[in-house]
């Protein structure tokens, strides 16, 4: 029982790709022994008279943050030493999360683990009410550095507002007016206190059109990652989505989310290396992305992913084999993909387009939503929209050598759920296929296997 509560909470600070191994052995007196080198990361967990020796295999882990998760459920399962503690303890381990979260936070500001568990909390409860039939969305920016910001954009209260000792973010003028587009609550103060309300409209929305450091897979909406470049190296930023998700930016390139009552922790610096490391392991047949030249198209491509989950848009991406080109061109007629197709006339407005582009991203992630897949070659061109991934047999006419599917690989095909699932595992044998589902989790298979999944 102990074991499956540990098991969840390491897996809110990884990926469904990432591995877990936990062996329990009898054992007293046992140290934590953290260490993480080469992908792996090893600690150990007194609980009682017995030790769980805990190993994670994951290539893109934060090492910082793994430190932390590990001397906070040491620290917890020590509180325990009764004869029949289990119970318990996994009561305990419930808050585990929030409290491995707050304990990052402080180190980035405020240095205060009390305030940010109990921030946290607040923010969640706001999160579950509403006015006038839309859902509350709190939103604070913690800032020390305040240079980024003209007094314009800030208005301040007559007194400054401590959030531990009120109800702010319960009161029904801040579930109608602190929405996190045009304004959110903003601190400067060493205390965490809210020192007043921040005007968004300039620093976000009159420049959506053209974003600053658009190709950049950081923050976890383009529309924020303005608010993500004011945070700097220690500021904090808490924001709540339209669906109820609640971020919580770090700095500029990490994130906090918990979506369906489930945290998650993102380095989106290290998304971005992960995938091309996962991607360069694999070679032999068809493989010819050449990822590091073209790292800009899978910068963007991964960008528009992120948006398109935050938006909860399905979506399914086929950046194909440059060998394979040819498989895929006007000359090619596939079943569902000829002149009839009642996506003609959004090809021709899109069709070799470059997604590197802003304004070509915008219209394309709008595109996603039509069903069937965005094709994009090795250059970041737009080949078709709305294409239906056919079977294998069909592209074996197309292209040698054949794709010939194992048994195991025929049986994992069969078991994927839904119609996206596999036409992304199908369209894997001849590039990189993305699926990002409506409910978020974002899905990258190369030749069959899942390479990459976050959310």
């Amino acid at each position: 029982m102990i074991k499956n509560e540990i098991t969840k909470i390491i897996k809110h600070f990884i990926q469904p790709t990432d591995k877990i191994v936990i062996d329990e052995v009898a054992a007293n007196n046992v140290g934590l022994e953290f260490s993480s080198k080469k992908g792996t990361t090893k600690f150990n967990l007194q609980f009682t008279n017995k030790v769980f020796k805990i190993k994670i295999n994951k290539l893109d882990i934060n090492k910082e943050v793994a430190r932390m998760l590990a001397k906070q459920l040491a620290e917890d399962l020590k509180k325990f030493d009764d004869p029949n503690p289990e119970a318990r303890a996994c009561d305990y381990l419930q808050s585990t999360t929030r409290r491995v979260i707050s304990r990052y936070l402080a180190k980035k500001l405020c240095q205060n683990e009390i305030f940010w568990n109990v921030v946290i909390r607040k923010v969640d409860d706001a999160s579950n009410l509403s006015y006038e039939g839309k859902n509350s969305r709190p939103s604070i920016i913690f800032l020390k550095d305040t240079s980024l910001l003209s007094e314009n954009n800030i208005k301040k209260f007559a007194v400054k507002i401590n959030l531990l000792e009120s109800d702010l973010l319960e009161e029904t003028w801040v579930r109608a007016v602190v929405e996190g587009e045009r304004t959110a609550f903003f601190s400067e103060s060493d205390d965490g206190s809210i020192d007043g309300i921040l005007s968004l409209v300039d620093v976000v929305n009159s420049e959506i059109e053209i974003p600053e450091k658009q190709e950049g897979t950081a923050a976890p909406h383009i529309s924020l990652l303005q608010i993500q470049n004011l945070l700097q190296d220690s500021g904090i930023a808490i924001h709540t989505s339209k669906t109820g998700d609640i971020f919580i930016m770090v700095g500029k390139e990490q994130a906090f989310q918990k979506s369906g009552g489930y945290w998650r922790f993102y380095d989106y610096k290290k998304i971005l290396k992960t995938v091309k490391t996962k991607i360069n392991s694999y070679s032999g047949l068809f493989y010819a992305i050449e990822i590091e030249e073209n790292s800009l198209v899978l910068r963007n491509l991964i960008r528009s992913c992120i948006d398109l989950s935050y938006e909860r848009q399905g979506a399914l991406f086929w950046l194909l084999d440059k060998k394979l080109i040819d498989v895929i061109d006007d000359t090619v007629t596939l079943p569902g993909n000829n002149d009839n197709s009642p996506h003609k006339n959004l090809l021709s407005a899109l069709k070799g387009a470059n997604i590197t582009e802003w304004s070509t991203r915008n219209i394309m992630n709008a595109a996603a939503a039509v069903d069937g897949a965005v094709v994009i070659n090795a250059s970041g061109k737009i080949i078709d929209v709305g294409h239906t991934v056919t079977e294998i047999e069909i592209y074996n006419k197309k292209t040698r050598p054949k794709i010939i599917l194992t048994d195991d690989q025929k049986k994992e095909y069969e078991d994927l759920p839904g119609k996206k699932s596999k036409a992304a595992y199908r369209g894997s044998f001849l590039g990189l296929t993305i699926k990002v589902s409506e409910d978020g989790p974002i899905s990258m298979y190369l030749k069959g296997n899942l390479i990459a999944s976050y959310g």
